[in-house]
Parts: structure tokens; C-alpha cells; sequence
């Protein structure tokens, strides 16, 4: 059946002949597999199709063999700028060819760049924000400028130190613990059993003590003191039975710190007696003991002891009461830690109950200086030169501290 064509994309077509043309002419075509090929269906305007089956041939004869590069080798030339250098092309059948590369001039020496740091407090708003001391932000600039920028805008900042932590727990002391032990060395801590009373220490020996001090929390706290138990006299205790006294007598020459070889003249009699209180004279008989020698009055004799409690001598025969805190037991005193006196994280603090040796100290802070104490790390040095204590600190204070010491007489 045929289809009269009138229109073409919606156009009238007045000419009766192009009407026919395009009755005839194709609109699609479609193409599917088929066994050994394809079909291909055409479809005309005029509402026909034709269907053509096109079928595969056979495969051709293979194709000679591709000529692929081996390898590329500088055959002459240095790479200097302005010359020309050669390379060969060496091909998988063993053929060969060349080309040339000309190589360019030496570019300009590129600009050298530079790193500079700067801190500020906070994050800086103006030039005079930035310093070169190490604090809170950091800039950092990496540039051309071979001088540190001074506008804060050249450089990247950052972060570096957080807020201020957390006061943390108050350390509370739990106990104190002072046990003393005898050693032969004075450097090497002794490794025996400690004793909480004080052992008998022989001349030339070294008497250790141990204060250990136990906090509410972290590890207890040890320190050591050492004191030497001196030789008398030169050489060491004998250890022989001094000689029988003799008429005669003998110095002796052993070197212990007893002569154990010397010899007292034998104490021949005397026949006086001697004279009390009058005016002294020191008689002039060879008797061991000079009986006709006279003793002065006793004008310096010790009064009548009364006082009750610890006594002391003072060297010379008298004795007198001993005080609580200097001559025995324990004083205790405090000290103030200025705000304003701490130099590098330490401050030396006068005081006239400080003595380097002959006394042992414990420091706490006092209950409205502990938080501030506590947050400032703050420990002290032994006492070395009387009068002074130096502490140190980890932060330093903002405020002045109020420190207790008690200090107590060493074994």
C-alpha cells in the first residue's frame, strides 16, 4: 500500500515529484546478530522496510611483523647549554636512527627563601602585639624577605599553649618516718636493716639517717644524712694492755690513739699532806703527787644546780638549763616566699634559725598559702650556709607564700 507523502518536518511539499522522492526514502534502520553475521533492517518513509543479511568473512593473512624502539641512547654531546647533543634509536629488528636536541640556556638563579618565627600573647591584632620571646601563639612566615617582617599580617599564626589546667589534689603528708644504721662508707647509702633507734657507732664509722615522708597520694619522699664519728688523736684505738707503771716510766712510741707501751713512773709515797684553800703554790717535791703544794680557794666551783628539766655543760664544768628547739627537740618557725623574689624559679630565704649543720628540716605551706604552694611545685635545697635556705619552683607564684619550718636536732 503506498502513502501519499504532503508534508516533510510539519512543511507542505507543493512539488508533486519531490512528494514521490521522499515517499520512498528511508526514515531508520535497525541492526541485530544473526549466526555468521548481522541483519539490517530498513524502514521507508512510505511505511515498507527491507531486511539485507550481511554475513562475516574470513580472516585475512596475518600482517608482517611491527618494528618497535629498544632503546634510546645519548650518543654525543655534553648537555651544555647552547650545544647540540645526538641520540641514537636503537629498533627490535636491528635497525638504528638518530635525532638531535638542542639544549636551552641557564635559567636565572632562582630568589632564596626564608623562614622567620614570632610569638605573641594572644592572637596578635597589631604590629606591637608580635615579640621574639615564646609565648602563647607563634607565627610563622616563609617568604623571600631575607630580615624578620615586622606586620603581624605576614605571618600565619598559631595556638601553641592551651588554658591553665586544673589545680590538682593538695598533697597531705601521712607520716614521717626517721630510722638511723651504722657503715663503714660515707657516700655509698648503706644497704642493711634500719633501725628506728640509734645504734653505738664506733670511731671512724659513718652514722646514716633516713627520713622518709609519706603523702596521701604519689610515692613517699626519702632523703638521707650522714655523719662521721671521728678519730681522736692521730692513728687508730689500740687494742694492747697497757705496761705495768715502773720507777722509771717511758713515753712510748706506738702511734694508736691509746700508747698502749707507755709507762707511768711508780707513785712514790709523799710524807706532807697537802695545804687547802690559801694562796696557791705548786710545792716542789718529786713525788708523783707533790704533797707540799698548796690549792687555791675554789672561786669558780658550780653553783647549786636548780633548774629542773633537760640540762646542758657549756665546756668548761658549768651546766645550765638546755632550750626546746636549739639544744634538743624540735623549733618551729616560718618564713614568708615573696612573689617578687623569685630569680630563674628559685629565691634564697634569709633567716637566722637556718644552721648548716647539726639540724635536720621539714617545710610545708601554710593552710592559706597550700593551693598556691601546691600549684607552683615549689621544693627546697638543704640547708648549706647558716642563715639561708634556697627554694625553687617549677611555676612561679603570684602571690607571697607563707612556709612552716620545724627544724630538729640531728643525731
Amino acid at each position: 500500500m503506498s502513502t501519499e507523502i504532503k508534508t516533510l518536518n510539519g512543511y507542505p511539499i507543493a512539488d508533486t515529484a519531490l512528494r514521490e522522492q521522499v515517499k520512498n526514502a528511508p526514515v531508520d534502520m535497525a541492526v541485530a546478530d544473526i549466526a555468521g553475521g548481522s541483519r539490517i533492517t530498513i524502514n521507508y518513509a512510505n511505511g515498507s522496510s527491507k531486511t539485507v543479511d550481511v554475513m562475516d568473512g574470513e580472516d585475512g593473512d596475518p600482517g608482517d611483523p611491527g618494528r618497535g624502539i629498544k632503546s634510546i641512547t645519548q650518543t654525543s654531546g655534553n648537555g651544555a647549554a647552547g650545544t647540540t647533543d645526538t641520540y641514537t634509536i636503537t629498533y627490535n629488528d636491528g635497525t638504528t636512527g638518530t635525532f638531535t636536541v638542542t639544549n636551552g640556556a641557564k635559567g636565572d638563579t632562582g630568589d632564596a627563601w626564608y623562614v622567620w618565627i614570632r610569638y605573641a600573647g594572644q592572637q596578635p591584632t597589631q604590629d606591637s602585639d608580635i615579640g621574639t620571646t615564646p609565648d602563647n601563639w607563634m607565627g610563622v612566615y616563609s617568604g623571600t624577605s631575607s630580615t624578620a617582617p615586622t606586620h603581624y599580617t605576614d605571618y600565619q599564626w598559631f595556638q601553641i599553649k592551651g588554658a591553665k589546667g586544673d589545680t590538682g589534689n593538695p598533697a597531705i603528708i601521712q607520716s614521717t618516718a626517721i630510722e638511723y644504721q651504722a657503715s663503714s662508707s660515707g657516700t655509698t647509702v648503706p644497704s642493711g636493716t634500719w633501725s628506728t633507734t640509734i645504734p653505738v657507732v664506733t670511731q671512724g664509722q659513718y652514722l646514716w639517717t633516713r627520713t622518709t615522708v609519706t603523702f596521701n597520694s604519689g610515692s613517699p619522699v626519702v632523703w638521707y644524712g650522714v655523719s662521721y664519728i671521728a678519730v681522736d688523736g692521730t692513728g687508730s684505738p689500740g687494742t694492747a694492755t697497757p705496761l705495768v707503771d715502773s720507777g722509771s716510766g717511758a713515753v712510748g712510741v706506738a702511734m694508736a690513739y691509746s700508747r698502749q707501751d707507755h709507762q707511768h713512773p711508780l707513785n712514790v709515797a709523799s710524807t706532807g699532806t697537802p695545804q687547802m684553800d690559801g694562796t696557791a703554790s705548786r710545792g716542789s717535791e718529786s713525788t708523783y703527787a707533790r704533797s707540799d703544794h698548796t690549792h687555791p680557794a675554789n672561786t669558780n666551783k658550780q653553783d647549786k644546780i636548780t633548774s629542773s628539766g633537760m640540762l646542758k655543760g657549756n665546756g668548761s664544768g658549768g651546766v645550765s638549763a638546755a632550750t626546746k628547739g636549739v639544744d634538743y627537740g624540735a623549733k618551729s618557725f616560718t618564713i614568708t616566699l615573696a612573689s617578687a623574689s623569685w630569680s630563674n624559679n628559685a629565691q634564697t630565704v634569709s633567716n637566722a634559725d637556718f644552721y648548716a649543720s647539726g639540724y635536720s628540716y621539714i617545710v610545708s605551706p601554710a593552710g592559706s598559702s597550700f593551693s598556691d604552694y601546691a600549684a607552683a611545685v615549689i621544693y627546697a635545697d638543704d640547708v648549706t650556709v647558716d642563715g639561708s635556705m634556697t627554694f625553687h619552683c617549677t611555676n612561679v607564684p603570684t602571690n607571697n607564700l607563707t612556709v612552716n619550718v620545724q627544724r630538729s636536732v640531728s643525731a
